[in-house]
């Protein structure tokens, strides 16, 4: 039995989940050979599910980076779980500095009243 923990609207987005003593990522993706909904996981840590809680725009990123994987398994295949927990770190804790900020910049930029944007720079 698993405990949800955290979760968006979207019922497709990856959801975290505490099951068997530990933390695990668990999303739908793809379908099996009677068409239904597959479900995968694989674990991950406090760490990554803080940033997952709190920062909209990693956790999309990381969707989107893991769908491809979801893909790969097909309809019986298993998830390469090595290649979705090497994702964890350089999506939802990669530092500022190393090019892998996620933070959508906004300041200055508005399109109100025109059918282009303007961004102050």
């Amino acid at each position: 039995m698993s405990e949800v923990l955290f979760s968006r609207e979207n019922p497709w987005m990856p959801r975290v989940v505490r099951a068997d003593g530990g933390l695990r990522i668990e999303l739908g993706a793809g379908a099996d050979a009677n068409h239904d909904p597959r479900t995968f996981g694989f674990p991950v840590s406090e760490a990554h599910l803080a940033v997952i809680r709190d920062d909209l725009t990693r956790h999309l990123l990381l969707w989107s980076a893991i769908l491809p994987l979801c893909e790969a398994a097909g309809i019986r295949g298993p998830l390469d779980e090595s290649a979705a927990v090497a994702l964890l770190d350089p999506i939802l804790l990669g530092e500022p500095d190393d090019g892998s900020s996620f933070k959508v910049r906004t300041s200055g930029c508005s399109n109100a009243g025109s059918s282009s944007t303007r961004c102050a720079r």
